[in-house]
């Protein structure tokens, strides 16, 4: 934060707190909210939103527009996908290989400068597609001991 010329506030850390409390879990800034106010009961939401804007203006967040709903907030910054379940709306990460989409695509370059590509995959989640084949291989296991 400093290197950026942000001072480092009660509010802040208590914000990267909530970040890395919540990070596999691709936090909204509501989420983030209830975390941080249970430590610091006078963080307003907008103080959380205007932190984590700022968070993602000098990449210490990535801002997820991941479809309907609030925005979601990821601290890992490697170059990655995610999955979004449309039942349960939870967020995974998925590291995926979409160099051929933008070789193929380099077309773009007449018009565009394609400097890095966002691919958001959909679907049922383990969990909410119990009666799918595609299980968790834990649950497989514990369905196949109850048997």
């Amino acid at each position: 934060m400093r290197e950026h010329q942000l001072k480092v506030t009660p509010q802040r850390l208590g914000i990267v707190d909530a970040l890395v409390a919540t990070s596999g879990e691709h936090p909204t800034a509501e989420n983030i909210h209830d975390h941080v106010v249970s430590a610091l009961p006078m963080v307003s939401l907008k103080t959380v939103y205007q932190t984590l804007h700022d968070f993602a203006a000098i990449n210490l967040v990535r801002r997820l527009d991941v479809g309907p709903g609030s925005a979601r907030f990821d601290i890992n910054l490697d170059h990655h996908q995610h999955f979004v379940c449309d039942r349960c709306q939870r967020v995974w990460d998925i590291y995926a290989n979409v160099a051929n989409l933008l070789a193929h695509n380099a077309s773009f370059g007449e018009h565009f400068s394609v400097h890095r590509a966002e691919v958001v995959f959909r679907g049922l989640c383990c969990g909410c597609d119990a009666g799918s084949t595609h299980q968790d291989p834990k649950q497989q296991q514990e369905r196949k001991g109850n048997a």
